[in-house]
């Protein structure tokens, strides 16, 4: 990793985003039941709303390309994925959730489009097997980590204060 720190930092923020995913797979179901008053049904509308987001940012990123173009797409799609969470926090409408966590979903498929694809051209052929399996055992921590995180930021601050604290982190 010492050999690409270019990938190194999007590894990072990758990990970053995967550490508030983790947090966010218990922050919908509270947030559904308690903060947007949805109820137990309202999880699976949310989680659903961040997949349909996701199939239109899919079929958007398919137009990405190259350079410096990319680095910007990446910072900008890692707020994207953030930001949302803090406005469900800051105003916790159900519509405005439903429509947050839309732009969540785009933006979490354009990340990976855009993310791996400069982990891709950022390592060489023969390190990319062992960077790429670096970064997944960091991803899957991260996630682990993340889904612990969750319900300690819910008792100190309230599932609004956590989901603020949760997109702010990116």
């Amino acid at each position: 990793l010492r050999r690409y720190p270019h990938a190194t930092l999007v590894m990072g923020d990758f990990v970053t985003q995967i550490f508030v995913r983790g947090m966010l797979i218990t922050l919908l179901v509270v947030a559904s039941i308690e903060l947007l008053d949805l109820g137990e049904g309202g999880v699976g509308l949310l989680n659903a709303t961040i997949g349909f987001g996701s199939l239109v940012g899919a079929v958007g990123a398919l137009g990405l390309a190259g350079g410096r173009r990319l680095t910007t797409v990446f910072a900008i799609a890692l707020v994207g994925w953030g930001l949302p969470l803090v406005f469900i926090g800051l105003w916790p409408v159900a519509l405005l959730a439903i429509a947050a966590l839309f732009v969540t979903g785009v933006s979490n498929a354009v990340l990976d489009v855009s993310g791996f694809t400069l982990m891709q051209r950022g390592v060489r052929n023969e390190d990319r097997v062992t960077v790429f399996g670096v970064m997944e055992a960091f991803l899957g921590l991260g996630l682990l980590t993340g889904s612990l995180v969750a319900p300690a930021l819910v008792a100190a601050f309230g599932v609004a204060g956590a989901l603020v604290a949760a997109g702010a982190v990116l």
